[in-house]
C-alpha cells in the first residue's frame, strides 16, 4: 500500500493536477465575492453558493466560517472531476493492467492510490481555505471584521476550514465510485457534474424533506456548520455515512469485477 501512495504520489505532479488546484482557487474566490459583496439586510439563497448570510449574521464571530463552506459544491465538483480523470483514466489508457502487475492485491492497490488522492485534495482545500480568508479580508470594506479576529473567530473559522476540507473528502468518495463504476474519465466527470448541480437542486425543490438526506446537501451542510434543515451533527454522521458506503461499495467493485473496459 506505501508502494501504490508513493507511486501515486509521483503522478500528482502533474500540470493537470495543479491546474485543478488553481481552479478551486479560483471557484473560492467567486464564493467570496457572492458571501462579502452580497450580504444585505437579509440572508439570500444563491443556489449551489449555499445561503449568502445576512450582513449582521456575517459580521458575528462565526460568519466568515460559515460563508467558506458556501464553496464546497463548487470545490466538491473539482474533486469529483480530479478524481474521476484520475480513476477512470486507468481504463481509459489501459494503464491499470499495469498497475495490477506491480501489485495484484487490489485492495492495497486501490487504498494507496486513494491515500494519496485525498491526501492532495485535503492539502489543497486546507490552502484554497486559508486563500478565501484572505480574500474575504481583502473584500470586506463594508463589513465590520472584529468578531473574526476574536478568539471564537479564529476557532469558528478554523473549524468552517476543517469542515470545507471533510466536504470536499466527501464528495470525491463519490468521484472514487463513480471512477470505478462507470470505468470511464469522461462518463464519470458528466454523470457526477449533472447529479451534484441539476439533478440534487430539482431534487430539494420537488421533495425537501428527502432532500436533505442527498449526499450533497449534508456535505454542504457539513461544510457550514449546519443548515436551517440539517444540524451539525446530522451533517456529520450522514456525510459519513455515505463517504463510507461509496469507499466500500468501490473498493466491492474493484475487488471482483473484470479491469477491462
Amino acid at each position: 500500500m506505501v508502494a501504490a501512495f508513493l507511486s501515486e504520489m509521483v503522478k500528482l505532479r502533474q500540470r493537470t493536477y495543479w491546474l485543478m488546484a488553481a481552479v478551486m482557487v479560483a471557484f473560492m474566490a467567486i464564493t467570496m465575492v457572492m458571501s462579502i459583496s452580497g450580504a444585505g439586510d437579509a440572508p439570500s439563497d444563491r443556489g449551489p453558493a449555499g445561503l449568502v448570510l445576512a450582513l449582521q449574521q456575517l459580521q458575528a464571530s462565526d460568519g466568515l466560517g460559515r460563508s467558506l463552506g458556501n464553496a464546497a459544491t463548487f470545490l466538491g465538483i473539482v474533486a469529483v472531476t480530479l478524481i474521476a480523470l484520475n480513476v477512470g483514466g486507468e481504463y481509459d489508457h489501459g494503464t491499470l493492467r499495469n498497475l495490477l502487475v506491480r501489485q495484484p492485491r487490489r485492495i492495497r492497490l486501490l487504498g494507496g492510490k486513494t491515500a494519496a488522492l485525498m491526501s492532495f485534495l485535503a492539502g489543497t482545500t486546507i490552502v484554497t481555505g486559508l486563500a478565501g480568508v484572505g480574500m474575504a479580508h481583502l473584500l470586506a470594506s463594508n463589513v465590520d471584521t472584529t468578531a473574526w479576529q476574536t478568539r471564537d473567530g479564529l476557532t469558528a473559522t478554523t473549524a468552517g476550514v476543517a469542515g470545507l476540507t471533510a466536504a470536499v473528502l466527501g464528495w470525491a468518495s463519490l468521484g472514487v465510485l463513480a471512477g470505478i463504476l462507470l470505468r470511464s474519465a469522461a462518463i464519470a466527470i458528466g454523470a457526477a457534474v449533472a447529479y451534484a448541480l441539476p439533478v440534487e437542486i430539482l431534487l430539494t425543490v420537488v421533495a425537501g424533506d428527502v432532500a436533505r438526506w442527498l449526499p450533497g446537501q449534508l456535505f454542504q451542510a457539513l461544510a457550514r456548520g449546519g443548515t436551517p434543515d440539517v444540524n451539525p451533527t446530522t451533517a456529520l454522521l450522514g456525510s459519513a455515512a455515505w463517504a463510507t458506503a461509496a469507499m466500500l461499495l468501490a473498493a466491492l467493485i474493484f475487488r471482483h469485477r473484470d479491469v477491462t473496459n
